[in-house]
């Protein structure tokens, strides 16, 4: 069996094309997905680092979430808890990095890896695309989708998502497992046990892998709108950088479309 933890970026609301600074172009999620026996191993392995993290920058993320957004931003609860350190641009670099770096290690000691479905609101257009909620079951379907067709028809595995959207999260995985239409076939996700569970992504490591993965997607998808406090921090080739040191993890049979494993659909 696999467990699939989910993360997003960017809110699912309806683009404004008259307002587009309203609300996000795109809504990502990020599946970080493993086979349950080695759950406890990779777990292991990543808290670890943590302490090993801990011990070196003195940057405590063994008991406290790290949230990759407010912490390029320098937000609190950042702020407060590192103080001066993380007014440093450089510093939060080399730590976005040390994460990635180790996310690209667990991929190449562990079967573990990571697809992402970023959906191009602005595309969605009424009447063409009616639903309110497509932007979500559009990534959910994509993204579930080709993680199924990567473990193999015939294993069952469980998604475990960051708490929020809950009913509407529920109701499009539920869907999945009755009906899934793929180039005129029915593929449905039979083999998805219980419904979609939902976890606070405080209390998840994986779910902070995701929101990790999410995130820096979502920035290299929006290049050109970065804000000052984003800028501070990030350029391309940093990011850049990132996802190579991911790359062990991420799954890049899943799209030809980039080697980040980012699926963007629709195109």
């Amino acid at each position: 069996m696999y467990l699939a933890y989910f993360d997003e970026s960017g809110d699912d609301g309806i683009f404004d094309h008259q307002n587009p600074s309203k609300c996000s172009k795109y809504f990502i999620y990020s599946n970080f997905y493993l086979p349950d026996n080695y759950w406890k191993i990779a777990y292991k392995s990543h808290q670890n680092f943590r302490k090993a993290l801990f011990e070196k920058e003195k940057v405590n993320f063994v008991n406290v979430e790290f949230h990759t957004r407010e912490f390029i931003q320098a937000r609190d609860p950042y702020f407060s808890l590192f103080g001066n350190k993380i007014i440093n641009p450089s510093f939060r670099r080399k730590i976005v990095l040390e994460f990635c770096r180790h996310i690209g290690q667990l991929g190449t000691d562990f079967p573990v890896k990571i697809i992402t479905t970023a959906i191009p609101k602005f595309k969605l257009e009424k009447p063409k695309y009616p639903s309110e909620n497509l932007a979500i079951e559009y990534s959910i379907r994509e993204n579930l989708t080709r993680m199924w067709l990567d473990i193999g028809k015939t294993e069952n595995f469980m998604m475990i998502a960051d708490q929020g959207r809950e009913n509407v999260v529920r109701k499009y995985a539920r869907k999945l497992q009755v009906f899934n239409q793929i180039n005129g076939r029915d593929n449905k996700l039979e083999n998805m046990l219980e419904d979609a569970l939902f976890k606070d992504s405080q209390e998840s490591y994986f779910l902070q892998i995701a929101d990790l993965i999410s995130y820096l997607s979502y920035l290299w998808l929006t290049k050109d709108s970065w804000t000052k406090s984003i800028q501070k921090v990030v350029n391309e080739a940093f990011l850049e950088e990132c996802f190579i040191a991911l790359k062990p993890a991420l799954n890049q049979k899943a799209t030809s479309q980039n080697t980040k494993a980012i699926v963007i659909y629709p195109k």
